[in-house]
């Protein structure tokens, strides 16, 4: 298995827009609602697709409050 480093799987969440919806960017730091990440965990209505991750088991409750956490405040590289 071939992991990308940390800082580059950041790179490629935060502040870039979506490839499905690139109006929206996957990580909106200070704003959960209105990134796509978010809205795919959760199932929203308007997501292209389906929920993630793809076929489930889907993450439970605390750990999408979790990343919605993170995002609201600033989501930052730590």
């Amino acid at each position: 298995m071939n992991m990308p480093p940390a800082q580059a799987s950041f790179d490629n969440l935060v502040n870039v827009p979506s490839i499905q919806m690139g109006s929206i960017d996957r990580i909106e730091p200070g704003d959960p609602d209105n990134s796509y990440l978010i809205q795919k965990i959760e199932g929203a209505p308007g997501i292209v697709d389906q929920r993630m991750p793809f076929g489930g088991p889907f993450l439970d409750q605390a750990t999408i409050d979790m990343i919605r956490q993170w995002v609201s405040e600033g989501a930052l590289n730590n």
